[in-house]
């Protein structure tokens, strides 16, 4: 495998090599073992998907969503579609 094969792997099947097919498993594997840019290339996707996943989600402040409804019952019909 290249590494832009890995590249390519790693769009097509996420940073788990678990979860790859046997055959692009192996040959990730190998790769790995031998290329310190496709272990680059892991970490930093492994690393990126860890600062999405820890992040607490976002809680919007209270009546928010009334807020946003009652302003926009109040535009009139052509000022709803205008874009």
């Amino acid at each position: 495998m290249t590494f832009h094969e890995f590249e390519t792997a790693m769009v097509r099947f996420g940073d788990d090599l678990a979860a790859w097919p046997q055959a692009e498993q192996a040959a990730a594997r190998a790769l790995l073992a031998a290329s310190a840019e496709a272990r680059r290339l892991l970490d930093e996707t492994l690393a990126l998907r860890l600062m999405f996943v820890d992040r607490a989600p976002s809680v919007a402040p209270s009546g928010l969503a009334d807020r946003i409804i009652r302003r926009a019952m109040e535009l009139s019909p052509a000022d709803r579609t205008r874009r």
